[in-house]
C-alpha cells in the first residue's frame, strides 16, 4: 500500500504543474471530497477525486485540469505489478465495446529480482470519454471500464458517477 501511495504521488506530480502555489481540498454538494491543486501565478487549476482501488496494486481518480485549456474529466490511473515482462496496457473500452481515448502516461521499472527473475512494474494511464460514452459506460451509478493490455490480463474499472459530478461541480465554482 505504501508503494501504491508513493505511485500516486508521483502520477499527481506528473500531471500537475511543476509550481503549484497550494493544495486544498473541498467537499461537493454530493458529500465527495475534492482535492484542489491551484497555481494562481499561472492560471491553472488541477481538481481530483479520491482514488478508487481497484484492487491492492491498481488504482484511478477522476481528474480535470482547467487553465490555458479545458479539458473535460477524464480517468487517470495506474497499475502496479510483477511480472517478467510487461503488460503495455494500450486501450480501453466502455459497455458495448466502443473504444475510448486511451493515453499511457508512465512506463517505469520500480525493481527487479535476479533471484525471482521478475520486476515491479508501474503502468500509469489516462482515459478520457466524450458525455455521450460516459453516459453508456454508466451502470447502477458507476462509470465502467475495461483497460486493454496486449501482453496481460484485462482490468476492469468501476468508478462511481458521484466522483465525475463531484470534481465537475467544484471546478464550476472557480
Amino acid at each position: 500500500m505504501r508503494l501504491l501511495s508513493m505511485v500516486l504521488a508521483t502520477i499527481l506530480a506528473i500531471t500537475s504543474s511543476a509550481s503549484l502555489a497550494e493544495i486544498t481540498r473541498t467537499t461537493a454538494s454530493n458529500g465527495v471530497i475534492v482535492n484542489m491543486d491551484i497555481d494562481s501565478f499561472a492560471n491553472e487549476y488541477s481538481y481530483s477525486s479520491p482514488s478508487v482501488n481497484i484492487d491492492p496494486t491498481t488504482y484511478a481518480f477522476v481528474l480535470r485540469s482547467d487553465g490555458r485549456v479545458t479539458i473535460p474529466s477524464l480517468i487517470s490511473g495506474a497499475s502496479v505489478y510483477r511480472s517478467s515482462h510487461w503488460r503495455f496496457y494500450n486501450s480501453a473500452i466502455i459497455r458495448g465495446g466502443t473504444q475510448v481515448t486511451f493515453v499511457s502516461t508512465l512506463r517505469e521499472v520500480q525493481s527487479c529480482s535476479s533471484r525471482m527473475g521478475d520486476c515491479l512494474y508501474v503502468e500509469g494511464f489516462r482515459i478520457r470519454m466524450t458525455p455521450a460514452q460516459l453516459a453508456q459506460a454508466t451502470s447502477n451509478g458507476m462509470v465502467e471500464v475495461q483497460l486493454r493490455a496486449q501482453n496481460g490480463p484485462t482490468l476492469f474499472y468501476r468508478i462511481p458517477v458521484s466522483h465525475f459530478e463531484a470534481v465537475n461541480e467544484v471546478a464550476n465554482r472557480r
